[in-house]
């Protein structure tokens, strides 16, 4: 499988399908080559091979519904409502609530014009699994596209009231408030789930993520930086705080938050990126060229450090050090195509060089 994943990665794309139909036929247990077949078919527009790749591995695992509803998929592609359809039945025969045959086969519904088939299938299921939050989201979902907007809201609060600990229905509700242009009442959502479980860090990145989306961005690193002291081995909270804050052209706060994140992950090429572009954009030259200098130290062998320390060059118009930090670059890593790349530009910035 990781050859075949290597494969396609250089574009050897038979190779690659080659490479994973093998792990398939190898491997009954695990599933995963048999669903990169089925999304690379269907992604280069192919669903007959996509069809023969779930047949295959319905053929591994019968009693299993994911294969079936790979089926439905591949025919939908095709544009076979009808074979479609008997396939998601056959992953419901063996799984009543199986939620990827149920959302494919109300959106046959809604297509045939039949919504309200697709609302019975669900209130059925519902009705004996009160309790179930994903059935009432899915509900949900077909309600607003069948048009029955302020419908779907009271659904979504009823997900919520069965199960106020889940951080899945308060974010169906902030999203379905966004569709709506209501982001006070999308915030409002997502507070009123961080207050239902203050330790609950999904629903604060939810709290955050609704702040940054709507505009509130200060608000956004507030919540931000509650996350990172809840999660104090996360770098993820963090770097967002430090996304927010170059938005917001606040490049020292963002160099703050990147050096911390960098206190904990060292060598990570990302972070030293990420602070050496917000140094370039604060026109901090010297500083940038000290987070290069110690990536070099950190990883003698890679070529980020030198690379980027191009780049600070580069920016100031020094084109003789750009060329030199890219051309060790090259050396430490002879197939770079950064490095070589960025080894023709600046000799063709240099005004003395007629070679490019």
């Amino acid at each position: 499988m990781r050859l075949g994943q290597i494969a396609l990665s250089r574009g050897e794309f038979e190779r690659g399908i080659g490479e994973l139909q093998t792990a398939s036929a190898m491997d009954t247990e695990r599933q995963q080559a048999d669903l990169l077949l089925v999304a690379l078919h269907l992604r280069r527009r192919e669903p007959e091979k996509a069809l023969a790749a779930a047949e295959a591995f319905i053929k591994k695992r019968p009693s299993e519904p994911l294969g079936y509803v790979l089926a439905g998929t591949a025919h939908l592609a095709a544009k076979d409502l009808t074979k479609a359809r008997h396939r998601f039945d056959a992953a419901l025969k063996i799984q009543a609530d199986y939620l990827p045959a149920l959302r494919a086969l109300a959106s046959i519904d809604v297509a045939e014009g039949h919504p309200a088939d697709a609302k019975q299938r669900y209130e059925s299921l519902i009705a004996r699994k009160p309790n179930d939050e994903q059935l009432l989201i899915a509900l949900a979902e077909l309600q607003e596209r069948a048009g029955n907007v302020v419908e779907a809201g009271g659904t979504l609060r009823k997900a919520i009231t069965v199960n106020p600990r889940s951080p899945a229905p308060y974010a169906a509700l902030v999203q379905y408030d966004l569709r709506r242009r209501d982001p006070k009442a999308a915030i409002a959502v997502a507070q009123e789930g961080v207050a239902a479980n203050t330790a609950q860090p999904r629903l604060l990145e939810l709290l955050a993520n609704t702040q940054e989306t709507t505009g509130a961005g200060d608000d956004a690193v507030k919540t931000f930086q509650e996350l990172a002291r809840l999660e104090p081995q996360s770098l993820a909270p963090l770097l967002r705080i430090a996304a927010i804050q170059t938005k917001h052209r606040d490049f020292n706060g963002a160099a703050r938050s990147l050096r911390q994140a960098q206190r904990s992950a060292p060598g990570n090429e990302g972070i030293a990126r990420d602070l050496v572009a917000v140094y370039l954009a604060a026109a901090k030259f010297d500083d940038g060229l000290s987070v290069t200098k110690a990536l070099q130290v950190t990883k003698p062998e890679s070529a980020i450090g030198h690379i980027l320390e191009g780049d600070v060059q580069a920016s100031q118009k020094k084109w003789p050090e750009a060329e030199r930090a890219y051309r060790t670059a090259l050396k430490a890593e002879p197939r770079s195509s950064t490095a070589a790349i960025n080894v023709c530009r600046v000799m063709c910035k240099r005004p003395v060089d007629t070679s490019c």
